[in-house]
Parts: structure tokens; sequence; C-alpha cells
């Protein structure tokens, strides 16, 4: 096996050339075109040609210490969405780590100048009307150069989709080199293809919404008149669920909408966003199960609620994270789902006490899972 610098050989083209003139029918015709310049190197030409023959089925060998933790890409088509998505986890990796962090991205924005993050600018998509096969070379070229100048141990992508570019510079990497695709659509993802490309893991990160705007006044969307609130998002067990709160008679019942047709006990629906705003407010209660979009929001949710679990959380930071909460009691989760359990289930999370003033200092759990990755 050949050791090669990694700058040289980093792109896909880099390859491709290295093949080349490495290649036995390119060095025997140096050798040859030597000896027809200098008669007197034919003395010595057959032990160069030994050597030729004897090296002609060495690979090279791509492969590094790491030097870094991380290496966080953001691809935008338009926009700077998944590039501020990627500054963003740089900014919190880099806080919560005292390894070196490294940046490629399109924003026109990087890192404040006193960071210690490396950023590397790509072009967007859109930018300076590149065809498709001039900026996938331009993202191949600047990638391949960031992986190969930071050697990272763990490599974040976000973006809608893998471009090939980024595939060219990411399929070389040694399997110890860990490839995660951080999304924030929950629970559908299936426009995110990975067949192209099945090394890399898809895993859903929990919700980053702006403290300012979970804090904005709430506007008028619960009945102060109803004895009871329940916000439900179900995909199954909705009839069961709505059986075991009829005797609740006085209750009001909010859906989250759905493609499906919500329940006929359903009068109204909040959006998302709405019941992240919601403050502690007594006599409100959610009740969703492992499809909901309020899967990743449950860390900033202050309301009290239960989670169905019928099965596991496909992403591991969002199963960390349901579990801490569990942990801590601040949220209920159910894993058997007859009526009996439910009644007892929901009699509970509506008799307990809660003290808002105990409630476990927030996680950034994009930040911990990380890092344990890092020790495993």
């Amino acid at each position: 096996m050949e050791d090669v610098e990694m700058i040289y050989i980093a792109t896909k083209e880099g390859r491709e050339l290295h093949r080349i003139r490495n290649s036995v029918t390119f060095r025997v015709g140096i050798t040859m075109m030597s000896v027809l310049k200098n008669p007197l190197k034919f003395l010595i030409s057959p032990y160069h040609l030994y050597k030729i023959f004897k090296m002609r089925n060495q690979t090279i060998a791509y492969h590094f210490e790491p030097k870094t933790d991380c290496l966080v890409i953001g691809v935008d088509k338009t926009g700077e969405f998944y590039s501020t998505q990627a500054l963003n986890i740089a900014n919190r990796l880099q806080q919560g780590s005292a390894n070196e962090v490294t940046l490629v991205s399109n924003s026109q924005h990087g890192p404040k100048e006193n960071s210690l993050i490396q950023w590397f600018r790509l072009p967007a998509a859109r930018e300076n009307n590149y065809s498709r096969k001039e900026w996938n070379i331009t993202v191949e070229r600047i990638l391949s150069t960031a992986i190969s100048l930071s050697k990272p141990r763990k490599i974040i992508f976000f973006g809608d989709y893998l471009y090939r570019g980024v595939i060219n510079s990411l399929e070389i990497l040694d399997e110890k080199v860990e490839q995660y695709w951080f999304f924030s659509e929950y629970p559908n993802s299936k426009h995110l293809d990975t067949m192209k490309y099945p090394r890399i893991s898809k895993i859903c990160i929990p919700s980053e919404m702006p403290l300012a705007f979970r804090t904005k006044p709430m506007k008028n969307v619960i009945n102060s008149e109803k004895a009871l609130t329940f916000i439900i998002d179900l995909s199954s067990h909705s009839n069961l669920v709505m059986n075991v709160l009829k005797k609740y008679a006085e209750a009001e019942f909010i859906g989250i909408q759905r493609i499906e047709r919500l329940h006929p006990g359903i009068t109204s629906t909040m959006s998302v966003s709405d019941i992240c705003t919601l403050s502690h407010h007594q006599d409100v209660y959610f009740i969703i199960d492992e499809t909901s979009r309020l899967v990743p929001e449950l860390s900033v949710i202050e309301i009290p609620g239960v989670l169905l679990l019928n099965h596991k959380i496909e992403s591991p930071i969002l199963g960390q994270m349901v579990s801490d909460l569990e942990l801590y009691g601040e949220l209920i989760v159910a894993r058997r789902v007859t009526s009996l359990d439910l009644e007892q289930t929901i009699d509970y999370m509506i008799n307990r006490v809660t003290n808002t003033n105990l409630r476990h200092k927030e996680e950034d759990y994009v930040v911990k899972w990380m890092n344990a990755q890092g020790r495993g």
C-alpha cells in the first residue's frame, strides 16, 4: 500500500490523476523516453522496469489520525437555512468541547473573528450562475481540502440533498470517520435520499427554536372557561384515548393538523410553534405519540404531558432526550396502551403537583450525544 500526501488525492480528480501518473503504462513510457533522450540510461533501465512492475498492484492509502473533533457542513440551494444551522451547531460544539471544530458552508456570515472555528466558504448552488457540474467540482475541491487539512473524527452534514460534490469528498474516508446527516423535519424525512450514499446516518435533532421566540406573548388560543384542555396529536389509539377522556365532559380537545383526518371530538387546532410558547398553564396538558411533530420540541415545552411510546424513536438524540426528560420527571412516558393503563396515566398527570421552579436546566442534547460518541 502506497502512502501519499492527503492533499494530493483529496479530490476524485486528484485520485484519478495520481492513478494515471502511477500506472505501469505511464511509467514505462516515461522510462523509455528517458532512455531515448540519454542512451546511457539503458544500462539501468532493467532495474527501473523491475521496480515499476513490482509496484503495479499497490493501492493508494487514504487514511489519517484524527486531529480535530468535528467538521460541520451546511449547503443551501438558495438562502442560508442549512448553513445557519451548521454555524449554530459548530458554535455549540466548540463551546461544549476543547477540540477544534471546522465549518464548511455557503453562508455570507461565518464564525466571529475571535472564534476558534476554522471556516471554509462554499459558493451557493445558485450563486454566480455556475453550471451544476462546475458547482459540484468546486464544492468537492473545497470540502476535500477542508477534510484533508482538519482530519476530523466526525462529519455532520446539513442540507436537503446529498450533492455529488459532497459524496465524492466523503466516500473515500475511512470507516472510522463517523458521518451524520442532521435534519429537523420530523417525523417524515423520506425526501432526504441516502440511496446514493448509504454510509451516512440520518439523525433528527431536537428543536432549535430561539428563546426570544419561545417567550413571546402567547396568543389567546386556550379557552380559559374550560375546566381542562387536552392537546392531542396521535397517529394511532386516538379512539382509545378519546374514550378514556370522555369522563372529562367539560374538557376542550385541541389537535395539531395532520395529513390524516382528525378525530371528530377535536374541536380546534394549534400550530407547533404556538404550543411551544405556552408557559406552564394550569389545566392544560398534551397527549402525543412518537409520530407527533411535538417530539423534537419536548425539551422546550413547559406544559405537562404524556408520550405514548408505541415504537422506538429512531433518532438516538431524540431517544436520549426523551429518556432524560422521563428521568427528570418532566415527561410521562407510557409504553403500554390499554384503557386501564391510559386512565391511570392521565389521572396521574392531572393530579400530580408540578413545581416549575424545580424544572431541570435545558440541555444541549446534540452536544451531549456527540461528546458521548467521542468517548465511545
